[in-house]
């Protein structure tokens, strides 16, 4: 299946290559092989070496797709530093709580169950952060694109979270290991395809020339760029639209500000620009 969407995304000519994306099918791919192949009693290496190799793998996509849900699906629980506090912990919690016990005590499911009590702990924090990020959210007022994109990711995440309860539950079931954290990769797929060969973004959703000249306001081609990456992407922060852009958040937030000006707005923010767009959008 990993190997089927790899090479459909490798093939497909819409749209411009996510590398982010891309690191994420390849870690799954890795898994994927290296999961079905230790540890295995006859390889050279010792069984505990292939336990240190699987689950550094493991952690390695973990990882990796933790911060993809939280900057790619725009599920921002924890803040950027949090995020790399928990994945620096977590790296260290394996280095104290597997390698190290494991070599001194050599029971495996014992240090299995402490290492898991880390990703457990953070998962239980992770979906009570969340409700109170959903309740906070104006949820009822996403696009259809949007809602696809956060149930998306929240799948993605169930399947991360639930995968060392799996670990603990079961040990060295291979197959169902796989198909847990596949569920999560399908689910991250389904949202990228869909926005990149079946949705159309809808006029409501977008802004064309003609609605700059109908502002008229005087505004530089920059700063209509920056209006419009704002309007057609509510959800993305101005750190993610400013690295689209490919200019600093420092010059994006001057561009903003500029435009606040020139739009005479009374709520300057991000939600008060793009109110203030979809007024005139219906006006016009």
């Amino acid at each position: 299946m990993v190997l089927i969407i790899l090479a459909f995304y490798l093939i497909t000519k819409k749209g411009s290559i996510n590398s982010k994306y891309l690191i994420l099918t390849v870690l799954c791919l890795i898994y994927n092989i290296s999961n079905g192949l230790i540890p295995d009693s006859n390889f050279i290496t010792d069984i505990r070496s292939q336990y240190y190799i699987t689950f550094a793998i493991g952690i390695l996509v973990s990882c990796y797709s933790f911060y993809f849900i939280h900057y790619e699906h725009n599920i921002k629980i924890f803040s950027k530093n949090i995020v790399k506090g928990i994945i620096t912990g977590f790296c260290g919690w394996y280095i104290i709580s597997f390698v190290s016990l494991y070599s001194i005590t050599n029971n495996l499911s014992l240090c299995r169950i402490i290492f898991f009590l880390y990703p457990i702990g953070i998962s239980f924090f992770w979906f009570y952060k969340f409700r109170t990020w959903l309740i906070d959210s104006a949820y009822k007022s996403w696009s259809d694109l949007i809602k696809i994109k956060i149930y998306a990711g929240l799948i993605a995440m169930i399947s991360l979270f639930s995968f060392p309860i799996i670990l603990i539950i079961f040990e060295d079931n291979q197959p169902l290991e796989r198909s847990i954290y596949n569920i999560g990769f399908i689910s991250l797929s389904y949202y990228f395809f869909y926005r990149l060969w079946f949705y159309t973004p809808k006029d409501d959703d977008k802004i064309d020339e003609q609605f700059l000249k109908d502002l008229n306001i005087n505004l530089t081609k920059r700063q209509n760029q920056v209006l419009r990456e704002i309007f057609e992407n509510p959800e993305k922060s101005y750190t993610d639209l400013s690295e689209k852009l490919n200019i600093s958040i420092s010059t994006f937030t001057t561009h903003s500000t500029n435009i606040y000006k020139a739009l005479s707005l009374e709520d300057k923010s991000k939600k008060g620009l793009i109110k203030f767009l979809k007024d005139k959008k219906s006006q016009i």
